[in-house]
């Protein structure tokens, strides 16, 4: 369920957006990574006019804050928490390099501060950064290197996968399974979408991309959001249907 009430907006809307600002930082090295997205062109288009407008207002904003070589640094300490459990080894490898130390330095050496404040590796029982007014500290917590570190595995693993599968294959897999999951015939879901029943069955057969606008028909025939159709997993963990939509019986 998508948390709309969320303080942050919404995770495929941001994570679409990182794309798109990577794309626009350099069209070529990361057009491939938009493709396999499914981000269409003419979003690809704009993405250089997003990133040069979040590069200039940053660069506006930070202007005003960045030190001088006569103005003096800002004294900002370092703290390495316990890694409690499995949490210890990205403890002590942090420590032995020094990651937050070359964090604090950066920042004192670059930007001019209100006054001193603390930056804190912790372990806090949940994959979060934040800031603490009261104490006037930048706690990091260990959580979130355990998080990428799972994620970077999970990616290469797929990377190396001999079965790994091509977006519109992904697609096409996902549709036949929510539609013989949700008891409906390939006619059936094209009369529903108003899709051409002959695309419908090259699109399942994996030789069809889909448009955003296919894909929004789909995604409506299901009860779902068009993202979720790229991104479902395998038929085992395939969500239930909405209410008073029939389900095939598994034999």
């Amino acid at each position: 369920m998508l948390a709309f009430y969320d303080e942050h907006g919404l995770d495929w809307q941001r994570a679409y957006q990182i794309v798109c600002l990577m794309v626009g930082s350099d069209p070529d090295q990361f057009k491939q990574v938009a493709d396999w997205v499914q981000m269409p062109e003419d979003r690809q288009g704009t993405c250089q006019g997003d990133y040069s407008n979040a590069s200039w207002s940053w660069d506006t904003v930070l202007k005003s804050h960045r030190r001088s070589d006569d103005q003096p640094k800002t004294k900002i300490d370092v703290v390495y928490g316990e890694g409690k459990g499995r949490l210890d080894m990205f403890a002590r490898a942090f420590r032995s390099v020094g990651l937050i130390d070359v964090v604090a330095d950066y920042n004192a050496d670059n930007f001019v501060w209100r006054k001193p404040f603390t930056i804190e590796m912790q372990s806090c029982g949940q994959s979060e950064a934040h800031w603490d007014l009261q104490a006037h500290k930048l706690y990091i917590c260990y959580e979130l290197a355990d998080e990428f570190l799972d994620l970077y595995q999970d990616v290469s693993a797929e990377r190396m996968s001999p079965t790994r599968m091509a977006p519109n294959n992904m697609l096409a897999r996902n549709i036949r399974q929510l539609r013989l999951q949700h008891g409906m015939s390939m006619e059936k879901l094209a009369a529903q979408t108003g899709l051409d029943r002959a695309w419908m069955g090259r699109m399942e057969a994996g030789r069809e991309n889909a448009t955003p606008s296919q894909l929004e028909k789909l995604a409506r025939a299901f009860h779902m959001q068009s993202a979720e159709l790229i991104a479902l997993p395998r038929s085992v963990d395939m969500p239930v249907p909405a209410p008073g939509v029939r389900r095939l019986k598994r034999r």
